[in-house]
């Protein structure tokens, strides 16, 4: 499993992360979401997925709420339960600012 760590200083995505099929045992892949010291943005900022190779990118959305929507410094601990889904963080159209963020 690769990891992921860029700085964003505009509206973008970072590369894609693909949590390890390492165990089997597991229901599911866990893994981090990290916004590092050094950041400060103002904007969007905010995990998306694929569930086709990075064909297709999707936030994260339950009901009319959008998940993974980074407001501060810190970690979040995230899993995924479908085998080859990939991860990002993109900063969105009116990201402005710096965002270090990192997929572990």
């Amino acid at each position: 499993m690769a990891i992921v760590q860029e700085t964003l200083t505009g509206p973008g995505s970072t590369a894609p992360f693909t949590p390890s099929e390492a165990r089997p045992w597991l229901l599911a892949w866990p893994f981090s979401a990290w916004v590092l010291l050094g950041s400060s943005w103002s904007g969007p900022l905010y995990l998306e997925r694929s569930p086709d190779g990075g064909t297709t990118w999707v936030p994260i959305v339950v009901g009319n709420t959008q998940l993974y929507l980074a407001k501060r410094i810190g970690c979040t601990p995230a899993e995924e339960i479908e085998a080859g889904v990939s991860w990002r963080w993109t900063a969105g159209a009116n990201f402005s600012g710096t965002a270090n963020v990192r997929l572990s």
